[in-house]
C-alpha cells in the first residue's frame, strides 16, 4: 500500500500512538498529531486529511472521533495499520482478560526454540506498526490484542484466533459488561471457513462463541477436541485420537490458571505442527514474565512482585495459588469493579489486607460492606509495603497483586512493580 504523500491524523499519543506517527513519517506521509490531553494540538485539525489512525484508549465520544465522523474521513486502528504491511498470513491472534502477556510470551518462547522465526507484539508494548516491516513470509506474528483495539476494528482475518478467559475489566471505559464482552468477541468477527477459533471450555462466557472457523478447545476439567489435562498429563484430541504430551510437572508457573494458559499455547503449537517434545522443552524453560507472580529473590519469606494484575479477577486468581497466609496489598486507581468476590475470598483465606493507592476509599467501603475486618488502609506507596513487610512471619506470602490499575501514580503496571521491587529489596538489604 503506497501512503506517500498521504496526509493522516495520528490520534492518541501513547505506545501505538507514537508507533503509528514514527512509521507514516518513514512513508513520506503528511502527518498531524491529536491527544485530548494536549488541548492546544485541536487547532491543528484544519484541512482534509486522507486517513486517520486511532489508538485504542481512545474514547467513542472523544473530540477527535467526533471530527473524524463528521468529516467522514476512513480511519483505521494502529493495529490494522501494521496489519497492511505483514508479509506473513501467520498470525496468531490472543486476546481475554487476563493471561495476555503470558500467553503470548509463551507462544514466542515455543516458536523460537523450535527453530521456527515469530515475534510477540501488540498489547504487550511493542505495536506492531514497530516490527511489521522486519517479518518475512513465513514467519508467525503473535498479536496480544486488548478490547481497547479491538473494539475499534473494522477488518482483520487473524489464521489464528484465541480467547483466554473473561471476567469484568475495564468498567471505566465500556459503558457495559456485555459492551466489554462483544468488543473481544471481534477476534473472531473477520475469520473464515479457513480459520481456527480457540475458545476456554471451562470458561462458560467463552465456551459457546459461535464462529464461522474451524473450532478447538482447552480445559484444565474435561476432554475437549483440543489440548485438556488427563491424568495430570496435558493430553491433545484431535477428534478421532488421543496424544498424551507431557506432564503438568514440566510447568513453571503458579496456579491453575496458569495451567490453562499452558494448555492453550500447547493446542496452538500443536495445530502449527511443532513436536511435543520441542513443546515440552520450552514450556519447561519458560518463568514468568516481569511483574507476573514473580518472586522477589533473598528474602526471609516469599514475596511475590504481581504488579500486572489490574482487576479482580486477576488478584483472585493470583490469591488461589497460596495455602499460607498471605499479606496482600493491592489498590491503585479505580477501574469501575466491585470488590465484593475479592473479600469473599479474603475472608475464606483469611487474608490480611493492606489497602493503599487512590482506590482506597473504594476498597474500604467494600470491607465495611463485607463486614471485613482484617485490614488496614495506608496511603502512601512505599508505606503500604513496608507495612505489609513488618507484618509477615516465616510462613507468610506478602503478595503486591493490585486488582487496580497504577495511574494514580504510575505510569503504568511496570514502573509500579519496579518500584514495589525496588522497596522490598532495600528494605531487605538493610535488615
Amino acid at each position: 500500500m503506497d501512503l506517500s504523500g498521504k496526509r493522516v491524523l495520528v490520534v492518541g499519543q501513547g505506545i501505538s500512538g507514537r508507533s503509528a506517527e514514527k512509521f507514516l513519517k518513514e512513508k513520506n506521509c503528511d502527518v498531524v498529531v491529536f491527544d485530548d490531553n494536549r488541548k492546544k494540538t485541536f487547532k491543528n485539525l484544519e484541512g482534509k486529511f486522507d486517513l486517520a489512525v486511532v489508538s485504542p484508549s481512545i474514547k467513542k465520544d472523544s473530540r477527535a472521533i467526533r471530527f473524524i465522523e463528521t468529516n467522514g474521513i476512513p480511519s483505521i486502528t494502529e493495529v490494522e495499520l501494521g496489519l497492511l504491511f505483514l508479509k506473513t498470513k501467520n498470525i496468531i491472534a490472543v486476546t481475554g482478560t487476563n493471561g495476555k502477556t503470558t500467553c503470548v510470551s509463551l507462544l514466542e518462547h515455543i516458536f523460537l526454540k523450535s527453530g521456527r522465526r515469530a515475534i510477540a507484539c501488540g498489547n504487550n508494548g511493542r505495536p506492531l506498526t514497530s516490527v511489521c516491516e522486519s517479518v518475512s513470509r513465513g514467519d508467525f506474528v503473535i498479536l496480544e490484542l486488548s478490547s481497547f483495539m479491538l473494539e475499534k476494528i473494522k477488518n482483520a482475518n487473524f489464521e489464528f484466533s484465541c480467547f483466554l478467559n473473561f471476567a469484568p475489566d475495564h468498567m471505566d471505559f465500556h459503558e457495559s459488561e456485555e459492551e466489554y464482552f462483544s468488543a473481544k468477541k471481534n477476534i473472531f468477527k473477520f475469520q473464515d471457513k479457513f480459520g481456527i477459533a480457540l475458545l476456554n471450555a471451562d470458561d462458560d462466557k467463552v465456551k459457546d462463541i459461535e464462529t464461522k472457523a474451524e473450532t478447538f478447545y482447552f480445559s484444565t476439567q474435561k476432554k475437549v477436541k483440543g489440548v485438556f489435562i488427563k491424568e495430570n498429563y496435558l493430553t491433545f484430541f484431535d477428534g478421532e485420537n488421543e496424544e498424551r504430551l507431557f506432564s503438568k510437572k514440566a510447568i513453571n508457573l503458579l496456579g491453575e490458571f496458569n495451567i490453562s494458559n499452558v494448555c492453550a499455547c500447547t493446542l496452538i503449537a500443536k495445530l502449527c505442527r511443532i513436536s511435543k517434545t520441542k513443546i515440552k522443552n520450552a514450556v519447561s524453560s519458560f518463568y514468568p514474565v516481569r511483574h507476573r507472580l514473580n518472586q522477589i529473590k533473598k528474602t526471609p519469606f516469599r514475596v511475590f512482585n504481581d504488579s500486572k494484575a489490574t482487576n479482580v479477577s486477576s488478584t483472585l486468581a493470583s490469591m488461589s495459588c497460596f495455602d499460607e497466609n498471605v499479606i496482600l496489598i493491592l489498590g491503585g486507581s479505580d477501574k469501575g469493579e466491585s470488590f465484593d468476590r475479592l473479600f469473599d475470598v479474603a475472608g475464606k483465606k483469611n487474608c490480611f489486607l493492606v489497602i493503599t493507592g487512590k482506590a482506597y476509599s473504594k476498597i474500604k467501603g467494600y470491607a465495611i460492606k463485607n463486614d471485613y475486618k482484617n485490614f488496614m488502609v495506608v496511603r502512601n506507596f512505599k508505606k503500604a509495603i513496608l507495612t505489609a513487610l513488618k507484618k509477615a512471619s516465616q510462613n507468610d506470602v506478602v503478595l503486591f497483586s493490585p486488582a487496580c490499575a497504577s495511574f494514580d501514580k504510575f505510569r503504568n503496571f511496570e514502573e509500579r512493580g519496579d518500584a514495589f521491587t525496588k522497596i522490598v529489596e532495600k528494605y531487605f538489604a538493610k535488615n
